[in-house]
């Protein structure tokens, strides 16, 4: 999918006739397959030839769990802004900070217990994210160097949910919230900036409790 590939794409006369692959994940009650295809823009209300959605599949073959993911009722799923030049020139740790990101959002929205780690226990107050102040920031914004957490920042990025019948979109840059720059390009905090924080708050206490001179 990252290369490209149609995620509603159906298969015609082939299998199951008309099926998309969530059809298919639905078929086979896999979780994370649907999740997969959700985070990509795959469309719940997508037909089969026999006029059945996903979410029907899901609950004939008794997949409760599946079903709940892709009942139309259910609230919508953050989707991975593929069509972003920028997202395309992740590193790979901007990029797996911003998948997991993803996925826990979409976990939340299921009402799932949250079992991901609390990354903002040991954090600085300086190292806080400066829009939802509870995440540790992760992620620098380039070329203005603004910094945000990396759920913040596919907020920001899956504010338009782009059509999955279609390859490529015209895209709709987004900006940075702080100063309202062209975000150019996204990659992760460098460990020694949260260390060079940390060292500088650590010598600044040293010094009001008169240990340093």
């Amino acid at each position: 999918m990252q290369n490209g590939a149609l995620v509603s794409a159906s298969t015609c006369g082939y299998g199951f006739p008309g099926s998309s692959p969530l059809h298919l994940a639905a078929r086979s009650g896999s979780l994370d397959c649907i999740r997969e295809l959700l985070a990509w823009g795959a469309d719940r209300l997508q037909t089969d030839t026999s006029g059945k959605i996903p979410y029907v599949v899901a609950l004939r073959k008794q997949h409760g769990g599946c079903a709940a993911l892709l009942n139309p009722s259910s609230a919508e799923p953050l989707v991975w802004p593929s069509y972003l030049k920028f997202m395309s020139e992740l590193t790979g740790e901007a990029n797996a900070l911003l998948e997991c990101a993803l996925m826990e959002a979409n976990r939340e929205k299921e009402s799932a217990s949250d079992c991901a780690a609390d990354s903002l226990s040991e954090a600085s107050d300086t190292g806080v994210c400066g829009i939802c102040f509870e995440e540790a920031c992760t992620i620098q914004v380039q070329e203005c160097g603004h910094t945000m957490c990396a759920h913040c920042t596919l907020a920001l990025c899956c504010h338009n949910k782009p059509n999955p019948n279609q390859a490529t979109l015209s895209p709709c840059v987004p900006v940075c919230p702080f100063c309202r720059s062209s975000i150019v390009k996204l990659v992760p905090l460098l460990q020694e900036q949260h260390c060079e924080t940390d060292a500088v708050k650590c010598y600044n206490h040293l010094l009001d409790i008169g240990l340093l001179i």
